[in-house]
């Protein structure tokens, strides 16, 4: 997908969503997607994710603690884990409302680039980290 900013057409980025509340991926969705350099798409699972993992999204955002309907999926460490074998470059961060340091270390440390807390704070920590991201 493309957007045109001050007349430049420019390639969209996609941004997966990994979130189990649908509310909350909502939120999420429509704070990317006011962003013109976003393709946003979102899965309730890790699984579903791992499904489209192969079209290489520039970010990855995924809830520690998935699995709000009790199923038994993967959760955001085992799908962390599983998309950084198959796609290495993509940025993932998490957004959870894990608020423990050693929850956060331990994502950091099989490769998450950066962890939010959901809180009063998270989508204004979420656009700088955004922003932050090379333009290419």
């Amino acid at each position: 997908m493309l957007y045109e900013i001050e007349g430049v057409i420019m390639r969209k980025f996609k941004l997966f969503v990994i979130e189990d509340d649908p509310v909350f991926t909502e939120m999420v969705k429509d704070f990317v997607e006011n962003r013109p350099e976003w393709e946003v798409n979102c899965f309730p699972t890790g699984e579903e994710c791992l499904k489209k993992i192969h079209e290489f999204p520039r970010v990855v955002i995924i809830d520690y603690n998935l699995d709000l309907a009790g199923q038994g999926g993967l959760n955001g460490m085992d799908t962390l884990i599983a998309i950084k074998k198959i796609s290495p470059a993509s940025t993932c961060i998490f957004l959870s409302g894990q608020n423990s340091y050693g929850k956060a270390l331990q994502t950091i440390s099989h490769g998450a680039e950066g962890y939010i807390v959901k809180d009063e704070n998270a989508f204004v920590e979420l656009g700088k980290m955004l922003d932050a991201l090379p333009a290419t």
